[in-house]
């Protein structure tokens, strides 16, 4: 017969069970509750958009795929991005779905013209755009405020016009074409390690790539070199800008991801935070640099030499917007003039590899102003090569190396027939605009001689349908550094090197890159000319 005290024993357990199967359930009902309510919040957002977002003069919803309640047009767009949006390139503008979150999408000259010339103010980069994490968001403004402490505020009175930029090429060119010698020396190297069937992956030649192009930056950018840095520092930047780049991308049009990819959660932030402490280093350099800079001026002897110097370009233009913004704008400057080179390098190197009349025609170009050999260019030489400057911008033209240029509207507006709410995102995606059989002849087919025709904008109507920097007040400031590396380096493969690459490296087989421009179907061998050759 059971004692009393195991009856109780016996009753407290079954309360207890009792207890925690009640507490799960209502767990797990509140979870479902908070889930419908969520859902139902995003359904009245999306059809409050699609009320505002119509035909300007017929009232009919704007042009675009219908979204799904809660996921909008998200499957799709993760799936093939660029497909997704071409099947819509015949309209002026169209509108896609993140979430509940719509976006407009342009294919008109006009609008892109309206949109990147900012309409005084009524178009502008959105603040923080693309921060998914707000664990990120905060970390970055920790950073930023540390460095608005530890930082000087350089003068607002250095040079940031193209003179100067140009000038800061011309002393870099040296330093150039070292590098461009010796990644192709090493991407030869690398094609005599693979078997003798075998070739060099198209992403193993980006992340060959990217490296050289980090060293080279952090040289003309920033005066660090390998032994300041470390030796595998280099690596580690480049490797964090490839992840974080394409991270940003995939979570940009798929914000689930960050919900169920829990090891990429923790690699995006662990690279974002490293970019950021490099970031502060990079500020610290500059510091150190300007204050040596000040203490030259103030020494009487140094009077003749500091009257024409100034700041350096870098210095003028980060100082532009003071203490605050200082680590983005260094962070910025990095990662976009390590993204844009590398994968620009890689199809460019890809596409004159097949096509043999416009290797011959470059070499002829080079040998007509004596340039027989990559030691002989000299930098007036680079302004004497439409072909190369025109093979370079159609590279560019074919494969972009950013998705998408982001703008928000400051107000309502009427744009290409839509109505624009305030605060409505307005993408241009340069692949779409350059692949627009509207504006482009034979959009898909390699054709540098375009660029022959007029160097601006090919055989487009307006320079508002090229946009490999974007366009406007707001177009990239180093492109002129970007192209040159480029057209350094096709110098140096057509006379230097023999490449064969394979495959066509569209994505599964279609017509459609990547989001992110990685050349994953390429083969490549690079291997260097004998002499006589």
């Amino acid at each position: 017969m059971p004692t009393p005290e195991h009856v109780k024993s016996i009753f407290s357990g079954v309360l207890e069970s009792s207890s925690a199967k009640n507490v799960a359930r209502s767990l797990a009902v509140g979870a479902l509750v908070g889930i419908g309510l969520r859902g139902m919040q995003s359904i009245a957002t999306m059809v409050a958009w699609r009320l505002k977002l119509r035909d300007s003069e017929t009232g009919e919803p704007a042009p675009g795929p219908p979204p799904l309640p809660f996921i909008g047009n998200v499957l799709s767009l993760r799936t093939g991005y660029y497909e997704t949006l071409y099947k819509y390139v015949d309209k002026p503008a169209s509108v896609f779905w993140v979430m509940s979150t719509p976006f407009v999408v342009l294919n008109d000259e006009e609008g892109l013209r309206r949109v990147l010339g900012g309409s005084n103010g009524l178009y502008a980069k959105p603040k923080y755009f693309g921060y998914r994490s707000k664990a990120v968001k905060n970390a970055v403004a920790v950073e930023q405020k540390t460095v608005e402490k530890e930082s000087l505020e350089y003068k607002n009175d250095g040079d940031t016009s193209r003179v100067a930029l140009e000038n800061m090429v011309i002393d870099s060119l040296w330093t150039m074409k070292v590098a461009m010698n010796e990644l192709l020396t090493l991407l030869a190297e690398a094609s005599e390690e693979v078997a003798a069937d075998k070739a060099t992956s198209g992403t193993a030649v980006l992340s060959s790539v990217r490296t050289a192009i980090v060293k080279l930056n952090l040289d003309v950018l920033f005066d660090l070199t390998d032994s300041s840095i470390g030796p595998s520092k280099a690596e580690d930047i480049s490797s964090m800008i490839g992840f974080a780049g394409m991270e940003f991308a995939r979570r940009m049009v798929n914000p689930f991801k960050a919900l169920v990819d829990i090891p990429g959660n923790v690699r995006y932030f662990g690279d974002v935070m490293g970019l950021i402490s490099f970031g502060r280093r990079l500020c610290r350099v500059l510091d150190d640099t300007a204050e040596e800079r000040e203490g030259l001026e103030s020494a009487p002897e140094a009077e003749a030499v500091k009257s024409t110097a100034g700041l350096s370009w870098v210095h003028a233009w980060v100082g532009k917007v003071g203490k605050i913004g200082k680590l983005g704008k260094v962070v910025g400057l990095l990662m976009a003039s390590t993204q844009t080179v590398p994968l620009t390098a890689v199809w460019m190197l890809h596409l004159v590899a097949n096509d043999d009349g416009v290797r011959s025609q470059l070499r002829e170009e080079l040998h007509g102003i004596s340039v027989r050999s990559a030691c002989d260019l000299q930098y007036d030489d680079l302004g004497k090569l439409p072909l190369a400057d025109a093979v370079v911008k159609e590279t560019l033209r074919l494969y972009p190396p950013f998705p998408l240029i982001q703008r928000e509207a400051q107000g309502a507006d009427v744009l290409c027939g839509i109505t624009i709410p305030a605060g409505t995102p307005v993408y241009v995606v340069p692949w779409l605009v350059h692949r627009n059989p509207k504006l482009w002849s034979d959009a898909d087919s390699f054709k540098p001689r375009r660029f022959l025709e007029n160097a601006s904008h090919g055989d487009a109507p307006s320079d508002w349908a090229f946009l490999p920097f974007g366009r406007g007040v707001r177009m990239c400031a180093g492109s002129k550094l970007a192209l040159t590396e480029l057209k350094v380096l096709l110098v140096h493969a057509v006379l230097e090197y023999d490449i064969v690459s394979e495959g066509r490296a569209m994505g599964r087989g279609s017509r459609f890159p990547e989001l992110g421009m990685i050349p994953e179907g390429i083969d490549m061998r690079v291997r260097k000319k004998t002499r006589g050759r």
